[in-house]
């Protein structure tokens, strides 16, 4: 489960609407009750304001007014009691619902002004605002009670335990339909979490595939977001990996040759060294023996002699000539022959040479003709010359 990013999603986002649901139930549970009393406050300082400037001492309401004043006291759930000096009904809301509490409450008031200053929340010259609990039925009531500013006296209450009651059915309803939204939110949710997993998977699919070294894989999505430029990176880097991909084989393919060309070389090289070394072996012992028959003179003749003579020539020049193959082809697994340049004498070069072939040229009868008056300086390596 935790390795599904869709479920991991999924879970994140249902937690998210249940954590705010409980926030809210939490908060509403705690601070919608004071908040409901102190807007009914408000709302009880205001009515007292339309009051106070409509109730004058020589002016009477029309029936339209008055039934205006009523409905708000009505969409407020205020009681509303006006009487004059002489305990005549001025204005009224809500009293015959009341029945005779409200007038007997408020005479009580009058003459009594028992109000407990424990229970005050506001005060002044004109009215004081407060809470109170009704003895006989033990409910608890928000009351204003004061006079206008041409003598009228007024009382003003609302019921708290209706407020309370609309707030538990507030609540009630909140919990319902938060849970339900909790469950609207799972399905869609999800709906969405897999239209965004889509081409998620797809882009894991493809990049699987790569792995594999199977570069025709592309991604198909035409998004435009983050998702659809990851995939064109991909399918970008498909094809370049696919081109190096092709380049490393042509490389490998070329190495494969190289070292199968190279262990043929070495093959034909191990070949001819032991062929050479085979070969070497007739030379050797026929030199060998013909030296052995002319340093014992087993011969008669000075034909013989020559004959001796000439096959030793002949094998030693076939000892230098394999040497020469030897040379050649260990210069030539070197890195070939490099050339020592500098500047010399050639004539004296040559005279050297020729001073070492002189009892050569001599038993040969071969006269040399060399024209050494001058030097002739060349640019050479005077070694391999």
């Amino acid at each position: 489960m935790k390795k599904n990013l869709s479920i991991r999603l999924a879970v994140i986002l249902c937690g998210m609407a249940a954590y705010v649901v409980l926030i809210g139930i939490l908060l509403t549970r705690i601070f919608l009750e004071d908040y409901y009393i102190n807007n009914k406050q408000d709302n009880m300082i205001e009515l007292y304001n339309l009051i106070d400037n409509n109730f004058t001492e020589n002016r009477k309401l029309t029936t339209k007014q008055v039934q205006m004043r009523v409905e708000v006291c009505e969409e407020e759930n205020i009681s509303v009691l006006v009487i004059d000096s002489s305990f005549k009904i001025k204005f009224s809301s809500g009293y015959s619902a009341q029945g005779d509490n409200l007038i007997s409450r408020l005479k009580d008031l009058v003459f009594a002004g028992n109000i407990s200053q424990d229970n005050i929340i506001e005060k002044n010259e004109n009215y004081s605002l407060y809470r109170v609990i009704e003895e006989k039925s033990q409910n608890s009531y928000l009351e204003m009670y004061g006079n206008t500013t041409f003598g009228d006296v007024f009382l003003m209450r609302s019921s708290l335990e209706s407020i309370r009651n609309s707030i538990d059915l507030f609540r009630r309803f909140y919990i319902n339909v938060g849970i339900t939204l909790v469950f609207i939110s799972i399905f869609i949710a999800i709906y969405f979490i897999r239209n965004v997993t889509k081409p998620l998977k797809n882009l894991v699919n493809v990049s699987e595939r790569m792995s594999k070294l199977d570069f025709d894989a592309k991604y198909t999505g035409d998004e435009s977001d983050e998702i659809g430029k990851l995939g064109k990176s991909m399918n970008a880097m498909s094809d370049t990996l696919k081109a190096t991909f092709m380049k490393l084989e042509n490389a490998n393919y070329e190495l494969r040759k190289d070292i199968e060309k190279k262990s043929a070389i070495d093959d034909m090289r191990k070949e001819f060294l032991s062929n050479v070394s085979h070969e070497l072996k007739t030379p050797i012992a026929l030199i060998s023996g013909y030296a052995e028959g002319l340093k014992e003179c087993i011969f008669d003749d000075k034909e013989s002699l020559c004959y001796y003579c000439d096959v030793i020539a002949d094998e030693a020049d076939k000892m230098n000539k394999m040497v020469m193959k030897l040379l050649t082809l260990n210069q030539i697994e070197c890195g070939g022959m490099s050339a020592d340049m500098e500047r010399f004498d050639i004539i004296d070069l040559i005279e050297q040479i020729l001073a070492n072939f002189k009892v050569m040229f001599d038993d040969k009868a071969i006269k040399i003709l060399f024209d050494n008056s001058r030097p002739v300086y060349v640019w050479s390596d005077e070694f391999q010359i």
